[in-house]
C-alpha cells in the first residue's frame, strides 16, 4: 500500500509539487496540496487496499512530501559540489 500510494502521488502531483508542498499547508510556509486531488488519491488507495484508513494514506502523503523535499535539497547540494570539481 505504501509504494502504491507514493507512486500514485508522484503521478498525480509530480515530484516538484510534492517537494514544495505540504498536505494541508498548516504549520509550514509551504502551499497545501490540492485537496480534490488528495481526496481522489485517498479514495483510490482505499478502493484498492480494503481496510486502509484515510489517516494512513494522509500519513504516507506527508512522508512523501518530506522525502521529496529532502531529496530536492540533496540533489541541489550534489549539483553544487559537482560544479566545484570542474
Amino acid at each position: 500500500m505504501s509504494e502504491f500510494t507514493q507512486e500514485l502521488a508522484v503521478i498525480i502531483f509530480g515530484r516538484k509539487v510534492l517537494a514544495t508542498s505540504s498536505l494541508t499547508g498548516k504549520k509550514t510556509n509551504k502551499t497545501p496540496l490540492d485537496s480534490i486531488k488528495v481526496n481522489a488519491l485517498i479514495d483510490a488507495v482505499i478502493a484498492r487496499f480494503q481496510g486502509t484508513t484515510p489517516s494512513q494514506v494522509r500519513a504516507l502523503l506527508r512522508q512523501k512530501c518530506n522525502n521529496e523535499s529532502y531529496a530536492k535539497k540533496i540533489r541541489k547540494v550534489v549539483w553544487l559540489k559537482g560544479d566545484d570539481e570542474n
